[in-house]
């Protein structure tokens, strides 16, 4: 029984080093990738802070006070 929990202690651990050589892609010398993250979001929340000239801060303001444009 106990032969039996180290050789099973062993499989699992040659498995996860096999893993994670696999996982790891060689990179060819004279390649230069650059990582790309693509994404999409329908909703953003942004958080206002809106001050008078003075720093207090201005309340009473909707949603519709506001026009949040991109670039």
């Amino acid at each position: 029984m106990r032969l039996r929990s180290l050789l099973l202690l062993l499989g699992s651990v040659l498995l996860a080093f096999a893993l994670q050589m696999a996982a790891q892609r060689p990179s060819s010398p004279g390649t230069d990738e650059i990582p790309l993250l693509k994404a999409n979001a329908r909703a953003v929340l942004v958080d206002v802070v809106v001050t008078d000239s003075h720093g207090n801060p201005v309340t009473g303001l909707h949603q519709q006070d506001f026009k949040l444009t991109e670039n």
